[in-house]
């Protein structure tokens, strides 16, 4: 049995918006907050066998909204083997992003999931008897062009990939 069909919405153009911005193909910008975790101690295991050498260490790590991609960043730089997840949320067009939460020291590891090897983000190990935080400040936001790829860049790639091309009627081997 057919479906009815919906009738299509009609152009009026008193209900257009007025307020629209320019969308120009290929280029966006996008607003980046950078955050500062404050200097803490961690633990490092500087043993090469199973007898653990744990040395502590300041350190600090810096956090972006978003990477020079457009991308959504959800966890800090590495430093001493470890990173920290940040959740966040918007708060409006004029204000930093208000961080929700900060994880502990936390490390990626290739486990096997249902036979499958992946990339899995866990606690560090218990070993090292870490469970540290960090005081977070904001620094600054910064308006980014999204990267866009160079036209020499492209040019010189397929140059290149004319050269290791195999000439044809011609066999290796």
């Amino acid at each position: 049995m057919a479906r009815p069909r919906k009738a299509s919405p009609q152009f009026n153009p008193e209900q257009t918006n007025t307020e629209q911005k320019r969308i120009f193909g290929n280029q966006f910008e996008f607003k980046s907050d950078l955050f500062k975790l404050e200097v803490a101690e961690c633990q490092l295991n500087k043993s090469w066998n199973e007898v653990p050498m744990l040395e502590s260490i300041e350190h600090v790590h810096f956090f972006h909204t978003y990477d020079s991609n457009g991308r959504k960043m959800a966890r800090t730089n590495a430093v001493a083997g470890h990173f920290h997840v940040i959740e966040y949320q918007e708060q409006g067009p004029d204000k930093p992003v208000k961080i929700i939460s900060v994880s502990g020291p936390m490390h990626e590891v290739k486990r096997k999931v249902l036979g499958v090897w992946k990339k899995v983000v866990e606690p560090i190990s218990e070993m090292l008897q870490d469970d540290h935080t960090h005081a977070i400040t904001y620094r600054r936001t910064e308006k980014v062009q999204a990267r866009q790829t160079s036209v020499q860049a492209v040019n010189m790639e397929a140059a290149e990939a004319q050269k290791t091309a195999p000439v044809s009627g011609v066999q290796i081997g």
